[in-house]
C-alpha cells in the first residue's frame, strides 16, 4: 500500500456553497511521480443532494500538480543560456 500524508494548505470558499479552491499537500514516497498525471480537467458527477427529483449534476475541477522542492535541491541547477530566452520592451 501506498501511504502518503495528505494535508490541506489553503482553502477559499465558494460564493453558494463549497469551495472555490483548495490547495493540498501531498507527502510520501515519489508522491509527484504518482499524482502528475492528474494535471488537467476532471469531471465529477453526482446525484444532487439539493434537489428534489434527484436529478444528476455535473461538476468540473481543475487539478495542477507541482513539485515542492528544498532549498538544497535547486541550489544546483544549471540552465544554459542556449535555454534561455530574455525580451526587452519599452513602452512609447
Amino acid at each position: 500500500t501506498m501511504e502518503y500524508k495528505v494535508t490541506v494548505a489553503e482553502t477559499t470558499a465558494g460564493d453558494v456553497v463549497g469551495y472555490k479552491s483548495a490547495e493540498l499537500l501531498v507527502e510520501g514516497p515519489n508522491a509527484y511521480g504518482w499524482f502528475r498525471g492528474e494535471k488537467g480537467a476532471h469531471r465529477l458527477v453526482r446525484l444532487s443532494p439539493f434537489n428534489a427529483n434527484n436529478k444528476r449534476q455535473t461538476t468540473f475541477a481543475g487539478v495542477d500538480v507541482t513539485p515542492v522542492l528544498e532549498d538544497e535541491e535547486v541550489r544546483d541547477v544549471a540552465i544554459p543560456d542556449s535555454e534561455l530566452e530574455i525580451t526587452t520592451l519599452r513602452s512609447g
